[in-house]
């Protein structure tokens, strides 16, 4: 997802662990790629039914619940993940023990119970840093990171409190060679403290509340946009045609109360090569002709979704691009 980097197996360098104990012990010194490989361990339980005792045998999942301290022995470390995606579980409270890990390129958090970012000041050199699926509710503690290219902080969910995490974009400032930053399905409902990510080139804002665009203009950069439901009108859209490098724009859901926009955003944004969306009308489509207009409007897009499908309704016509 996002881009990560591929494993290389064949690279002597590269070591698997699936216990802090095979990390602290098998995994070479001079490794420069660690990654955790979760898996399943059978577990004894025992139980008495009846007076009689009995053992059941359970599959569990093998957890790692922390950062272990023998992670600052590898210096020539460039890429270290703690991601437990495979299970979908992670037991990871904190971002700790990674300050003389001064080389390291690529982090990866995903899928724990983080809820702060800390501990990664040291970290000058990181360009990589995944901690998607964690239960953070605030962005901080990065202004050391100023090569970082990557940042995902998408999915950052209480499920306690049901809550979704991140509700303001901030503390961004010195992140001046950031050019993927993903915040999806998080509780952000303005576009804000982006101005200084000048060469940011994909933003994924979708799942999340937002109802302007107000914020992106300055990206001049960006290729990638994906927004989500809250865009009431066509009209918020106009912001989009300062972006002349765009080439690929996803909308979950708009109303189109003007269509001359999308005309204008396909005229002013030469480069854009496909839109998703699912876009309802402001009336339906009733003839041919309209619809011929319609597609003309569209006729610059190499792919639009694949298809479209119009439905004729007697109040809206909705197009699925």
């Amino acid at each position: 997802m996002y881009g990560r980097q591929e494993k290389n197996t064949k690279n002597d360098k590269y070591c698997e662990f699936s216990s802090i104990k095979e990390l602290c012990n098998e995994c070479s010194i001079t490794s420069e790629k660690i990654y955790l490989v979760p898996r399943m361990t059978t577990k004894i339980k025992k139980s008495t039914i009846k007076g009689i005792a009995r053992e059941k045998k359970e599959v569990v999942p093998l957890y790692i619940t922390k950062i272990p301290k023998c992670v600052s022995k590898f210096k020539n470390l460039r890429v270290l993940s703690f991601d437990a995606e495979d299970l979908n579980v992670g037991k990871i409270k904190k971002i700790e023990n990674l300050e003389k890990l001064e080389k390291l390129e690529y982090l990866g958090l995903d899928n724990n119970l983080i809820e702060k970012i800390e501990g990664i000041d040291n970290l000058k050199n990181l360009k990589e840093l995944f901690l998607e699926s964690n239960k953070i509710k605030k962005i901080e503690n990065l202004d050391k990171l100023v090569n970082l290219e990557t940042l995902v902080l998408s999915n950052q969910m209480d499920f306690n409190k049901k809550k979704k995490g991140i509700e303001k974009i901030e503390n961004l400032d010195k992140l001046v060679n950031l050019k993927e930053l993903f915040m999806t399905d998080n509780n952000i409902d303005r576009i804000e403290g982006l101005d200084n990510l000048v060469n940011l080139e994909v933003i994924t804002l979708n799942e999340n509340n937002i109802k302007d665009l107000g914020g992106l203009e300055h990206l001049k950069k960006l290729k990638q946009v994906y927004l989500g439901k809250g865009l009431e009108k066509t009209s918020k859209l106009k912001t989009l045609t300062h972006l002349k490098d765009l080439i690929f724009l996803s909308i979950e859901e708009l109303f189109v109360d003007d269509v001359e926009v999308l005309d204008q955003i396909l005229i002013n944004n030469r480069k854009l090569n496909e839109i998703n969306g699912y876009f309802t009308f402001e009336r339906p489509i009733m003839n041919r002709n309209e619809e011929i207009e319609f597609d003309s409007i569209l006729e610059g897009v190499k792919e639009i979704g694949g298809y479209i499908i119009r439905d004729y309704h007697e109040e809206h016509t909705k197009v699925r691009i």
